[in-house]
């Protein structure tokens, strides 16, 4: 395992740490992203949006190469799935 440079001891890096960080940051970004579209498609047409495909569909989300890790249940609460949900 890596040693920390010019840290007494040699303290460990934990290399998963900072990809899990990053992870759990662009999941967070991605979850609030997909909230703040459904939000915006509920006002203008007066109802929650029925998936993720309907607000890209719509041009309210523009989904990357790899898609989306999270879904819209029923009731419109956005739940993380693939990379994003809970181990």
């Amino acid at each position: 395992m890596p040693v920390a440079p010019g840290v007494p001891g040699g303290a460990e890096i934990d290399p998963s740490g900072p990809t899990d960080a990053a992870r759990t940051a662009a999941c967070d970004a991605e979850r609030v992203t997909i909230e703040t579209a459904a939000d915006a498609f509920e006002i203008l047409y007066g109802n929650p949006p029925s998936s993720i495909d309907e607000l890209v569909d719509s041009g309210y989300l523009r989904p990357d190469d790899d898609g989306f890790s999270h879904e819209l249940s029923p009731e419109g609460t956005v739940v993380p799935t693939g990379e994003c949900a809970p181990a």
